[in-house]
């Protein structure tokens, strides 16, 4: 009898324990539901809506652009082809919203020769004047590749010297600006220094003509810096000349001839603003031009080219411009 009891009252004490572990179980159980049923949907909606209050339209932080409806990202059609670009790196962008619309290793960083002179404008507009006279240097004069044939000794505004760099992409013109900072190396800081003002991470600049193939930027960033400067009338109203003469305060003619052919007759593009063109043997065949139709502004870059030939980077360029124009919509 007293076993019997003592069976029973053991079984009753593990009952007990049982019905607690049941209700400690039942309590995490529920415990769980809830965080699952309630809290994470919650939190799931905030991040959601944090999200969509900062979206990432490339390009617009970097530059501070005001004034930006998001309803006017461009959208791809529907039903419409992507481009085939024969580069091999591209980019197409909404100059409006900085939106990345088609692309291709946009933030690969590559030499891109002399679309550094877009740069280097900047800078010399940020801290020159238009009518300040640059001596051209023997160093300025003997400088390789494309140049204005300006003459050692030569005295040249500073606004000519723009012309020519960003027209006949003159090598002889960017050494002289950078030089009449102090140095050249004084002058590139200063380029560096505005790559970086615009949030930039993916450029670096070595020299001010572009010939210096460790210097590097990438398709997205290069976007960025065409934006910012189509923003300086200086420069807007420069890049579309196909052609101009300036003459030196020496009384001496130079005949600019314009190194991109979308702003001349062979290969006119409808609405081009302009742009840069940069070539060197290990950059490859290089473009970055801007156009505008129905009140809309493309920005195209093209760095290294498959094809070879002289033409490749403008046709496409262009080719890239068209498509975007036509498969577009806002």
């Amino acid at each position: 009898m007293i076993n019997s009891r003592n069976y029973i009252s053991r079984l009753k004490i593990q009952q007990r324990k049982n019905n607690r572990k049941w209700l400690f179980y039942r309590i995490c159980v529920i415990s769980i539901s809830i965080f699952l049923i309630i809290i994470i949907p919650s939190e799931i909606v905030k991040y959601y809506k944090s999200s969509q209050n900062k979206p990432e339209v490339k390009g617009i932080s970097s530059l501070n652009l005001t004034n930006i409806s998001l309803s006017k990202i461009p959208k791809i059609k529907n039903q419409a082809k992507l481009p085939m670009v024969n580069s091999r790196q591209y980019a197409l962008v909404d100059a409006k919203s900085g939106y990345l619309v088609v692309s291709k290793d946009e933030n690969k960083r590559v030499p891109i020769a002399s679309m550094t002179k877009i740069a280097t404008a900047l800078v010399a507009i940020e801290n020159y004047k238009l009518d300040e006279i640059v001596t051209i240097s023997k160093n300025a004069s003997s400088t390789i590749g494309s140049d204005a044939q300006f003459k050692t000794g030569e005295q040249v505004k500073v606004i000519d010297l723009l012309n020519a760099i960003l027209i006949s992409s003159a090598n002889d013109g960017a050494i002289a600006l950078a030089e009449h900072s102090g140095s050249i190396e004084n002058f590139v800081k200063k380029m560096n220094d505005k790559i970086d003002a615009l949030g930039l991470t993916n450029t670096r600049f070595n020299d001010p003509s572009g010939l210096d193939d460790e210097g590097f930027s990438s398709a997205k960033d290069i976007s960025i810096i065409l934006t910012y400067a189509l923003r300086k009338p200086e420069i807007k109203s420069i890049v579309n000349q196909s052609q101009k003469e300036i003459i030196s305060i020496d009384g001496i003619s130079h005949q600019l001839d314009n190194s991109n052919r979308l702003v001349k007759d062979e290969m006119y593009l409808s609405g081009i603003i302009g742009g840069k063109t940069g070539f060197t043997p290990i950059a490859g065949h290089n473009l970055i031009a801007a156009a505008t139709r129905n009140q809309h502004t493309l920005i195209a870059v093209i760095i290294n080219t498959f094809d070879n030939s002289i033409t490749a980077s403008a046709e496409e360029a262009k080719k890239l411009l068209e498509w975007g124009f036509t498969n577009l919509e806002y």
